[in-house]
């Protein structure tokens, strides 16, 4: 709107200019004659058009300098957006993101390679493996194959040419060493030389690991050699870890503790705790070392079964010659006898809602806490190592 009142005075002042050098033309601004006040116009007008251009120049300059403060900042801003953004990617690079161009959502599907089918888990793994630094060009994905997969779980890099390399991820050999990128709740996936190159599943309670538990009797623990020796049952509820898990375990780094806590049928509960318990491999027929020192208010009934080698109904190990004991009391344990004047413990006995047992079938007993007359009705056996 400025400018267009600027360009109209200069129309006029061209005009009037023109109108009073050029003497042949016949310009009359008014009739009388040209109006004796039109120099003192003129110069008005030429007043007014320099004082509009003073102020075009100064808007002008005004405006490029707010143009170049404003350029200015949007540079810096530009600049601060591509390092947030080199460091999301970096972060999302270091995690189990697999999100780059011509891959829409991998955290619940499959990708192909070499092995067959890996299911990517969605975890944080910077403490697993440092970021590497990258280049603007660089495109290399880090992630986790799932958990639960049957193969053993691996570190995996997705590089720029396509390419998937996969390393077996490094796991802890005890609950004590667990976290979160081996664990599933409470549920750890461990693995340790003594067992072997495949790595297990066990139920942690911190740093314990647990190798046993009786709550209802939904699981029959009148199971075979082979059975106890694998472990059978349902983390959720009643197991036995197995005695090849429970053997590694308790030889891969050191003395470990054993802690026992159990429940009678009057809500009544007790604990016994050994310094020291491991046993044998199968070599050795899973044989009970001399636990360690006992502490507790459940009374000392496990002593009694040191050296005693693991019996099941159908692999007679106890030194009881006219009897299998294992057969007799319905589970598999460390027997020292068949009497229960003289076997102190049966853990893995017949599970019996209420505590009575059946007669000449005796349950799961800690002598020294109800006797053997009456059936526990919870028990948890948990094992860590002691430094």
């Amino acid at each position: 709107m400025k400018c267009l009142k600027i360009i109209t005075i200069l129309y006029y002042f061209i005009q009037l200019t023109s109108a009073s050098l050029d003497t042949n033309q016949n310009f009359t601004l008014y009739e009388d004659g040209p109006d004796p006040h039109l120099g003192d116009i003129l110069k008005s007008g030429q007043e007014i058009i320099k004082l509009r251009l003073q102020i075009v120049d100064f808007n002008m300059e005004k405006q490029n300098q707010t143009l170049m403060e404003i350029n200015h900042r949007m540079l810096i801003l530009e600049e601060n957006f591509t390092k947030l953004f080199k460091i999301i990617e970096g972060q999302q690079n270091s995690r189990s993101l697999l999100t780059g161009e011509g891959y829409e959502s991998m955290t619940e599907d499959a990708i192909n390679w070499e092995s067959g089918n890996v299911t990517l888990r969605t975890t944080n793994i910077d403490e697993i493996v440092a970021p590497k630094k990258k280049n603007a060009n660089a495109t290399e994905r880090i992630f986790m194959t799932e958990l639960h997969e049957k193969e053993e779980p691996k570190l995996c890099k997705l590089k720029a040419n396509d390419k998937l390399s996969c390393t077996e991820l490094a796991l802890p050999a005890t609950c004590k060493d667990s976290n979160e990128f081996n664990c599933i709740q409470n549920k750890c996936r461990i693995k340790n030389a003594i067992y072997g190159d495949k790595s297990f599943w066990a139920t942690c309670d911190g740093d314990w690991t647990i190798i046993q538990r009786r709550i209802n009797g939904s699981v029959n623990f009148r199971r075979n050699w082979q059975e106890y020796k694998q472990g059978f049952g349902e983390f959720e509820g009643e197991f036995w870890l197995g005695l090849d898990k429970i053997h590694s375990i308790t030889n891969v780094s050191g003395p470990v503790q054993l802690h026992i806590r159990m429940q009678d049928v009057d809500n009544v509960w007790k604990y016994a705790q050994y310094e020291t318990f491991s046993i044998g491999n199968e070599a050795a027929l899973y044989k009970l070392n001399p636990p360690g020192t006992y502490s507790g208010n459940a009374g000392n009934s496990f002593d009694i079964h040191r050296g005693e080698a693991f019996s099941t109904y159908d692999k007679d190990n106890d030194k009881k010659s006219d009897k299998n004991c294992a057969d007799y009391l319905q589970g598999g344990w460390w027997y020292y006898h068949c009497d229960l004047s003289e076997n102190e413990s049966n853990l893995n006995g017949v599970y019996y809602k209420g505590g009575v047992i059946v007669p000449d079938k005796p349950g799961i007993y800690w002598k020294e806490f109800r006797g053997t007359a009456q059936s526990l009705q919870f028990v948890e056996m948990k094992i860590r190592p002691k430094s």
